[in-house]
């Protein structure tokens, strides 16, 4: 099968190294330098995948993404940009970018996003009707934090456990509120520190307890898991559980 490249970048020479690249690879591969170019031969191109820059002659590229997918749906885009802000990263693939490249472009690191891209497999897009809300604490500029606003874009368009690592110190719970934050999910985010619970007293957080439960439970109380319903549970040093309790946790 055949694959259908469509590159928008302005910059000639950096297109002209990437026809070269992928033309090796098969691809049928078409070449605009503005936006609206690009729109064009996106509608009659069709393009398995799209690269696309950020900076062009008449426009900005992340703006291009809603309009890109209208006309072309089942395309797959790539962000190129030489501006290292985290707040685009996030809004590019929210808006329904596959992956964001930072400039100057290295062809392995974008071979791997284009290989992976093109082995996606689609399914129903998630809802985005809240607006876009500013990251206001996640603080960094290099590739590393750029990879990390990636993660918690994509992150928060699935429903799965996350886990998240790190020193001490290094953000976990920012990371952890901002997945959140950009999931849209109804609910609250609730977080609770494993290591600084007693473990007699954990198991009662977590799962909540009825009235007589034990000496003095004077009242039933929710756990946490309850209060997190259709939001999201952040458990804090989750590794410091009690090995029983993990099993409770599991099941």
């Amino acid at each position: 099968m055949t694959h259908k490249l469509l590159i928008i970048e302005d910059d000639s020479s950096l297109s002209q190294m990437l026809t070269l690249h992928f033309e090796d690879q098969g691809m049928e591969v078409q070449v605009a330098h503005d936006c609206r170019t690009a729109l064009r031969q996106a509608e009659s191109l069709q393009p398995d995948l799209i690269l696309l820059d950020q900076q062009l002659p008449d426009g900005l590229g992340n703006e291009q993404i809603p309009r890109l997918l209208a006309i072309s749906p089942a395309s797959r885009i790539i962000m190129m940009t030489g501006v290292h802000d985290l707040e685009l990263a996030i809004q590019a693939i929210q808006d329904g970018a596959a992956d964001f490249i930072h400039k100057p472009v290295k062809t392995s690191i974008l071979q791997a996003a284009v290989d992976k891209a093109l082995a996606y497999t689609p399914t129903a897009a998630p809802t985005q009707d809240q607006p876009a809300q500013q990251i206001r604490e996640l603080i960094g500029r290099s590739d590393a934090m750029l990879e990390v606003s990636k993660q918690i874009a994509l992150s928060a368009q699935s429903k799965a456990t996350v886990l998240i690592t790190g020193e001490s110190g290094t953000g976990k719970e920012i990371v952890a509120r901002l997945i959140h934050q950009y999931s849209g999910l109804p609910g609250e985010f609730v977080a609770i520190n494993c290591a600084a619970i007693v473990d007699t007293l954990l198991e009662s957080e977590l799962f909540g307890h009825e009235k007589g439960a034990f000496t003095g439970a004077t009242s039933s109380k929710p756990g946490r898991f309850q209060q997190a319903q259709d939001g999201t549970l952040f458990l804090d040093e989750i590794g410091e559980l009690a090995p029983q309790l993990q099993a409770k946790l599991l099941r």
